[in-house]
């Protein structure tokens, strides 16, 4: 039987014109993401509700989280060429419970914490600054304030032909917790008050609400958004089930995880998925190509058949 963890969740526009973060929460799927969309005008934010509703739209026909952000890919990256907004793109940091257990999808730089007593990342991002850390030029905790901090490498609706997602996986312990968030939070509060706000007595509902309205205090522009789940002993973590560690925080530095590479795999094995029929979008994308200029590319494609085959 499913036993979801208590929930909360919260999203501020910040001082920017639109509010490109996007949140999804399903408890019939166990299901709980944070999408961060880019592209300006309103390309941002249709790309991050696009990519949340096809990640649940996806995993409701049966596909797993991994190949259900691969179809978020190809769905952000379909309506971006429909529409002419080449850089339309998102973020997405997705979490799945299955079984008491649950399982990370990301790509980009949204990120998932678990506190259990100390701060741990179980996310790494896809960024340039993250490029300059596995290449030992820079302390991770130097990045974490660089100026180029917000440069990604990685995003849904990137023209990539194989991207890479990374995953994650493990179990909630009884009263630990799990924040996923976009860089509206991780970028404006600094690991020490994370820290202190996750062990707060505190119900998830009003420590979501506390740590948005805490970024925007900080001096933060952008838009924040975050989920806060809290274990309810149901589950209880050990051997198969420990989650990787990318860094940890102790209350004092930041320092390396330890590595499980059965439970954190970057997706270099899995880089093609069930492909997104222009059907499986027709649900969900409104501005469909006009039936003439659909009627028109059904005859030429039937010349070239034609003409290929001699008739």
């Amino acid at each position: 039987m499913l036993s979801l963890p208590a929930s909360g969740s919260a999203t501020v526009q910040g001082d920017r014109e639109l509010n490109e973060d996007f949140m999804l929460v399903d408890p019939s799927l166990g299901l709980y993401i944070v999408a961060d969309g880019v592209g300006g005008e309103q390309a941002g934010q249709v790309a991050s509700r696009l990519a949340c509703e096809t990640i649940r739209t996806s995993l409701q026909s049966g596909f797993d989280l991994q190949d259900a952000t691969r179809r978020a890919h190809q769905a952000v990256m379909l309506l971006a060429q429909r529409r002419g907004w080449r850089r339309m793109a998102s973020t997405v940091a997705a979490l799945r419970f299955q079984q008491n257990h649950y399982e990370i999808a990301w790509v980009g730089d949204s990120r998932v914490y678990l506190w259990d007593g100390e701060l741990k990342l179980l996310t790494k991002d896809h960024s340039y600054v993250q490029n300059l850390v596995d290449a030992r030029k820079l302390e991770f905790s130097q990045g974490e304030a660089h100026p180029e901090g917000h440069l990604i490498t990685r995003a849904l609706g990137m023209p990539e032909n194989r991207l890479r997602i990374g995953c994650n996986r493990g179990a909630l312990g009884d009263g630990c917790r799990l924040l996923i968030c976009s860089d509206g939070i991780s970028g404006q509060l600094p690991p020490e008050r994370l820290l202190e706000l996750l062990a707060d007595d505190q119900e998830p509902q009003a420590l979501a609400d506390r740590l948005t309205r805490e970024a925007l205090d900080a001096g933060g522009s952008d838009n924040a958004t975050c989920i806060v789940l809290e274990g309810s002993g149901e589950a209880e973590v050990h051997g198969d089930v420990e989650p990787m560690i990318y860094q940890r925080f102790d209350g004092v530095a930041w320092s390396d995880g330890v590595a499980n590479v059965t439970n954190a795999l970057d997706d270099t094995q899995r880089l093609t998925a069930p492909a997104l029929r222009s059907d499986d979008l027709l649900g969900t994308l409104c501005d469909s190509w006009p039936l003439w200029l659909l009627g028109g590319l059904l005859v030429f494609g039937v010349i070239v058949l034609v003409v290929q085959g001699g008739w």
